[in-house]
């Protein structure tokens, strides 16, 4: 599977570290899947776990996750094939927001049951995202 036209490989825009995390994780299968403290944790049959997360908010930021799918349940037993990150389209003409100061960017995390869809919002003066992949323990 290639991601989507308009989405790029998650490991291609991550730092080292997280690219490491996230190659580790790739194939194994998925035990849970969940939104905790705005980080989509994916727990593993090994017994291991990751987290996609935005990289902490820089001043005048406000950061959030949000599923687009429900329930996650249905993602237990999946493999994870690859995930992908694409830019929202701007709302350039969105009168409640005319400076332009929220932005949203989807998180695809492909398995072999489907793929959950996360959107990552950044309210704020700065714009950008740092998507990162890190172990945790569950």
């Amino acid at each position: 599977m290639e991601p989507e036209s308009d989405a790029r490989r998650f490991d291609s825009r991550a730092g080292e570290e997280s690219a490491a995390v996230y190659r580790a994780a790739l194939g194994k299968t998925i035990r849970s899947v969940r939104l905790v403290e705005n980080a989509l944790r994916l727990n593993f049959a090994d017994g291991s776990a990751i987290e996609f997360l935005d990289d902490e908010p820089m001043c005048c930021e406000w950061r959030y996750m949000v599923v687009c799918d429900d329930p996650l349940d249905g993602y237990a037993g999946a493999t994870l094939l690859f995930a992908e990150i694409a830019d929202a389209p701007s709302a350039a003409e969105d009168e409640l927001d005319p400076y332009e100061a929220h932005k949203i960017q989807f998180l695809r995390v492909h398995t072999t049951k489907g793929v959950i869809v996360v959107s990552n919002h950044n309210e704020g003066r700065y714009w950008s995202f740092a998507l990162l992949v890190r172990n945790v323990a569950h």
